[in-house]
């Protein structure tokens, strides 16, 4: 299922240093790739825009932050 394979994702990224943290949205488990530079290069800016992209941890589909807006919608 999908939080199985998302839990297992998070665990194989922690070990191998790739910065992916579990997003909370209703029904899906989503991970976020977050970019590392972003706090240096921007240190005034929301913190959602340190997200690159997401990632689907059931098919492996990734997401924009577009497709994740219209989700909501």
């Amino acid at each position: 299922n999908a939080i199985s394979n998302g839990i297992i994702f998070t665990a194989l990224c922690e070990l191998l240093d790739i910065p992916v943290r579990p997003i909370n949205i209703p029904r899906q488990f989503i991970l976020a790739y977050f970019d590392t530079q972003y706090a240096t290069l921007n240190p005034v800016g929301h913190s959602s825009e340190k997200i690159n992209f997401y990632v689907d941890a059931l098919n492996g589909q990734l997401y924009s932050h577009k497709d994740i807006e219209n989700y909501f919608r």
